[in-house]
């Protein structure tokens, strides 16, 4: 007589790419598999390259300022700081309405707009004259970069799952401090081989550069980035992959996309949680914004032009390795306070020592350099 006794089920062996990379890979089944290959082709590819831009674009007027604009459009009182309070402005007051925007019209062409057009303006810088042309572009620069980083959160978060989101994410944020750095590198690159040239001084040439890289990345957003689940048209995604897309978000508890309305604002401003995350965020933004004058407090210890430009890319390397660690792990143990708590904890060093800022100059360094640790955005 035959044996009918059940045979237990074998558990999936986890393979190498579940411990670097998803830890449900080897659960998901070969079509899931491609289409987040697709995903991560399109929309990590895409992403970052604009967030690296975005965030070299971003930085490179601390890059020009202490390699003779200074000088050159004398600036020589409060005007730096007036032309970064103009880029804030505008990227604060545009960051909201973006997000509404793309309810109605599509990422994809909307990123791209707002990519080709802060390109232009970066390209434009290299033709100012005075410190006031300086406020204006950096203002619309500011105005179309804001775009891109809720954006681009909004079209991660809405393909991908929890398991799966904050490596991305982390991914993701890791191209911002390598933009940084890449603009020192360029900057001092540009400054030994191009000061000069066709009568242009070296930092007009770095806004040449800059926004001749920006615009055809703009371009391309049109043409790779998949939009959401329930809106794409993506060229390279089957019908078949376009609904297990939709199949996984509803599996992940995410629902359709709704209509924004005035209850909606209100039911948002109507909760503590809200209040406390914005607080919470503007000082961890402003502590993170101390890095910034590194570059300007190595000029008046009259660090010569390149060295202005190399040395704090060390910040922005150490930036880098650390977002992509805390994202990592946090997706690996599964937890998310850790690796919020315990990065902030350790800003409180550096921005200490800056704050009551002492005469030794290595414990600044050591402090300016070190500032990047705290970075931990990617995990929440």
């Amino acid at each position: 007589m035959a044996d009918t006794r059940a045979v237990p089920a074998t558990k999936p062996r986890k393979s190498f790419r579940s411990f670097i990379w998803d830890t449900d890979t080897h659960l998901k089944p070969h079509a899931e598999r491609v289409l987040l290959r697709k995903l991560d082709y399109s929309i990590l590819s895409i992403g970052c390259l604009g967030f690296f831009l975005k965030y070299l674009d971003q930085g490179n007027l601390a890059n020009a300022y202490v390699s003779g604009m200074q000088e050159d459009l004398a600036m020589h009182g409060n005007e730096y700081t007036y032309a970064q309070t103009a880029y804030t402005c505008a990227y604060a007051v545009m960051q909201i309405p973006s997000t509404l925007v793309i309810q109605r019209i599509r990422p994809s062409y909307w990123l791209a707009a707002m990519e080709v057009a802060w390109g232009a303006f970066t390209f434009a810088q290299a033709g100012l004259r005075t410190s006031t042309q300086l406020y204006v572009f950096r203002f619309f620069v500011g105005f179309f970069e804001s775009s891109f980083f809720p954006c681009l959160l909004y079209v991660l978060g809405s393909w991908y799952t929890k398991t799966e989101l904050a490596k991305r994410v982390a991914i993701f944020h890791m191209t911002a401090p390598l933009g940084s750095a890449f603009g020192g590198y360029l900057q001092a690159a540009v400054y030994k081989n191009l000061d000069g040239s066709h009568g242009l001084a070296g930092w007009r040439w770095l806004y040449i550069v800059c926004g001749c890289m920006t615009v055809p990345v703009g371009l391309a957003t049109a043409l790779f980035l998949p939009d959401t689940p329930y809106t794409t048209r993506a060229w390279f995604l089957t019908k078949d992959e376009c609904e297990l897309s939709i199949e996984r978000v509803r599996k992940a508890g995410k629902a359709p996309p709704v209509k924004i309305t005035l209850k909606t604002f209100v039911r948002i401003l109507s909760r503590w949680r809200w209040y406390a995350f914005v607080l919470g965020y503007v000082l961890y933004g402003s502590a993170c914004q101390a890095s910034s004058y590194f570059g300007i407090w190595l000029k008046s210890e009259h660090y010569s032009v390149v060295d202005r430009n190399i040395i704090p890319t060390g910040t922005n390397l150490i930036s880098a390795a650390c977002v992509i660690m805390w994202g990592f792990l946090s997706d690996f143990t599964g937890s998310r306070f850790a690796f919020v708590v315990g990065p902030l904890t350790y800003g409180l060093i550096p921005n200490g020592i800056l704050a009551f800022w002492p005469p030794s100059i290595p414990l600044k360094e050591f402090a300016f350099l070190t500032c990047g640790v705290q970075l931990m955005t990617a995990v929440l």
